[in-house]
């Protein structure tokens, strides 16, 4: 079935890893951790697709050594009334490749001339001549930083910050499609600059009689350059596909928990809210085009549709619902030494989430993610039964779902 020959080659990968920390109490209201990590690769593909014939056929053919380490310090300051954790990260890559300068149009020759005599003005698209550059080393620094404090006997305010980044996956930044006439169908992007994320989380805890809490938190994420893909033309109308920096996403919500976690009779409800908004949920889904000589009455950005959607990802509601009862240690008749009905746990957990968005567009007017899938739910019943033999024991189970 198929022509499994269609596509052949070698994928490699040789990752160099070393990484290294060190943590000091260095006095009674300090401790201190730093650490230091570095990774070098050494990415090799050499792949054909679509070989039967010579219009199908695709080149992806490279071999990159990126780098990238991070340093860290943090501090966890404990006072009385106060816990603070503050910290200071320093992240970096370098991506160490060249990379076509001419972004309309990476094989352009810079020095064609229009002007001279035809034999003598070169190739319009040449590889050899394309005009290249070297990647330059990304740096960020990091501060990350979380307080909890006492506001009466019974609760505890709490407040975190952070800011987050991730390099763009290597298939972003490198893999390139060639046709067997040289001519560029994908190309990676090196300039891509990393996905960055910047988290706020703030709440309180209140502890209640009967060893119940209640724990109430909001947070907010704000995700900015996002990688999404991005097609150029030129002046002479190729047209070629890439990735570009330019989505975003906004997640907010906030989360209940209301939890007993001593005595016979133990359990939990735990509610959260998210909106997770934004133009796509991956690099696919909302294309931009630019025009390096855009026609009559035609933007030179075509930017997708202005109003954001729910992401693919997000699930507005979700619950969790738990009760368990256990048998002391002591409980019930006995036989011999032996208490059958000790140490018995049955459980119960009930999982509800509200449905995935997806796309149903009958109407062809380009809906995105217009319909939610529906609920899930998930109910999981739970035996333990722990045996005990001097220090040691052993714990046999059952499960149903």
């Amino acid at each position: 079935v198929g022509r499994p020959t269609d596509d052949r080659g070698d994928e490699s990968t040789l990752t160099f890893d070393v990484s290294g920390a060190v943590t000091s109490q260095i006095n009674r209201n300090n401790l201190v951790k730093s650490g230091v990590q570095f990774t070098y690769y050494d990415v090799n593909v050499d792949y054909d697709m679509n070989v039967t014939n010579e219009g199908s056929y695709r080149k992806v053919d490279f071999n990159a050594f990126p780098y990238e380490g991070g340093l860290y310090i943090q501090d966890k300051m404990e006072f009385e009334g106060l816990i603070a954790n503050i910290g200071l990260r320093y992240d970096f890559y370098n991506l160490n490749a060249d990379y076509f300068a001419d972004q309309f149009s990476p094989l352009r020759n810079p020095n064609y001339d229009a002007t001279k005599p035809y034999l003598e003005r070169g190739q319009y698209y040449d590889v050899d001549l394309a005009e290249t550059k070297k990647t330059e080393i990304y740096t960020r620094l990091q501060p990350r930083i979380g307080v909890s404090f006492p506001v009466s006997e019974t609760s505890v305010f709490h407040l975190n910050y952070g800011t987050f980044t991730q390099r763009p996956n290597f298939n972003q930044i490198f893999y390139s499609q060639l046709t067997m006439f040289n001519e560029i169908e994908v190309i990676g992007n090196p300039r891509l600059r990393p996905e960055n994320t910047k988290a706020y989380d703030v709440g309180i805890v209140q502890g209640f009689p009967g060893g119940f809490y209640l724990d109430v938190s909001a947070y907010y994420k704000d995700v900015t350059d996002l990688v999404e893909t991005a097609y150029f033309f030129d002046e002479q109308q190729s047209v070629y596909r890439t990735y570009i920096n330019r989505d975003y996403a906004d997640i907010k919500g906030f989360h209940v928990n209301l939890e007993r976690r001593d005595g016979n009779v133990r359990g939990y409800v735990r509610y959260n809210y998210e909106a997770a908004t934004g133009k796509s949920s991956n690099d696919l889904a909302a294309p931009v085009s630019y025009f390096e000589q855009p026609a009559e009455g035609q933007e030179a950005v075509d930017l997708p549709d202005p109003e954001d959607i729910y992401l693919d990802y997000d699930r507005t509601h979700k619950a969790v619902f738990n009760l368990r009862f256990i048998t002391p240690k002591q409980f019930g008749f006995s036989v011999g030494s032996r208490k059958p009905l000790a140490d018995i746990s049955l459980s119960s957990t009930l999982r509800v989430m509200t449905g995935r968005p997806y796309t149903w567009d009958e109407t062809g007017k380009g809906l995105q993610y217009n319909q939610r899938s529906p609920e899930e739910l998930n109910l999981r019943l739970r035996l333990e039964k722990k045996f005990r033999f001097g220090v040691n024991s052993v714990v046999a189970y059952m499960e149903a779902c």
